[in-house]
């Protein structure tokens, strides 16, 4: 239960935060409009998954994990995977940094090799733990109807 509290508190936060950021696009303070929506969307889409996340393992009639460390893998990815890339998007719109696409997109010239290569390691090992992360959700909400399909075959 305390994992599905930290995901439903964290996805929560991003979106709050994916809401104040969301309006602050215009202003160049804080980075460049294209790269600010993007960390935006990245916000808002994350944390919703996040939020979804949190409500699957609230119910344990949904999905259960019997091993610690799975649960373990779901937190690591879910919680704090995306925020080292929220907190990297908004290091990246500051700095100007992106991926190829956005930077070509917003007419900003190419950074740094070695910026983009902590940028891109602070995106991917994050992502793959989210990627983890979703597969073992999705591995125990279907080993759990399976379970309940056969209990009710049962009865």
């Amino acid at each position: 239960m305390k994992v599905a509290r930290r995901s439903l508190v964290s996805g929560v936060g991003a979106l709050v935060l994916g809401m104040l950021y969301g309006t602050q696009i215009l202003d160049q303070t804080f980075g460049h409009s294209r790269l600010m929506l993007y960390t935006h969307s990245q916000l808002m889409s994350n944390g919703l998954m996040q939020s979804l996340g949190g409500l699957i393992l609230h119910n344990p009639q949904t999905v259960s994990f019997e091993s610690p460390k799975a649960l373990f893998l779901v937190e690591l990815g879910n919680v704090w995977g995306n925020w080292i890339m929220f907190g990297a998007d908004m290091w990246g719109a500051y700095a100007h940094l992106g991926f190829p696409r956005l930077i070509r997109e917003a007419g900003l010239p190419t950074p740094e090799a070695s910026a983009m290569k902590v940028f891109t390691a602070l995106h991917y090992g994050p992502a793959m733990c989210l990627l983890l992360a979703w597969t073992l959700l999705l591995y125990g909400v279907c080993t759990q109807s399976r379970s309940q399909a056969a209990k009710a075959r049962l009865d």
